[in-house]
């Protein structure tokens, strides 16, 4: 059978809370290292709201770590690439080594959705219409064949 663990976070929000999302980083990279030991192979996923973009610090722990950035090719600031209202991409999907020769970089996208217009105030501006999240979803797919 596969396997696949996934560590699903929601890292601290706010512009001066970099300290914060370091720490939860490197606990994250923490847990997820203690199953690698086991098995270096070992399928997992970290995957969430980070509220940071690759650059950052708080991210290049999961990098310093050995986990695989599924995007790690998007341009800053593209459309494409764009994961929050705000114009930025700070949700994320990295891999572990195992799970990362699974990838199939073709089929990734970030799924467009109504959001406000650029510049409004989103404490005081309504959404739209079939609004769902000021966040967009990230996907994947993994190729896991005949395991």
């Amino acid at each position: 059978p596969y396997g696949l663990t996934l560590f699903v976070v929601h890292q601290k929000s706010g512009r001066d809370n970099g300290y914060w999302r370091e720490r939860e980083a490197a606990k994250t990279v923490e847990l997820a290292k203690e199953l690698l030991a086991k098995d270096p192979n070992y399928n997992i996923a970290i995957v969430g709201d980070m509220n940071c973009e690759a650059a950052q610090n708080p991210f290049q722990y999961y990098l310093e770590g050995g986990f695989v950035d599924t995007f790690s090719d998007r341009v800053r600031r593209q459309s494409k690439w764009i994961t929050h209202e705000s114009g930025r991409a700070i949700d994320h999907i990295l891999l572990s080594p195992g799970a990362a020769k699974e990838l199939v970089r073709e089929t990734r996208f970030i799924l467009g959705m109504p959001a406000r217009p650029e510049g409004v105030d989103w404490r005081t501006t309504p959404p739209p219409e079939g609004y769902a999240s000021d966040h967009y979803p990230v996907v994947v797919d993994l190729s896991i064949g005949d395991k």
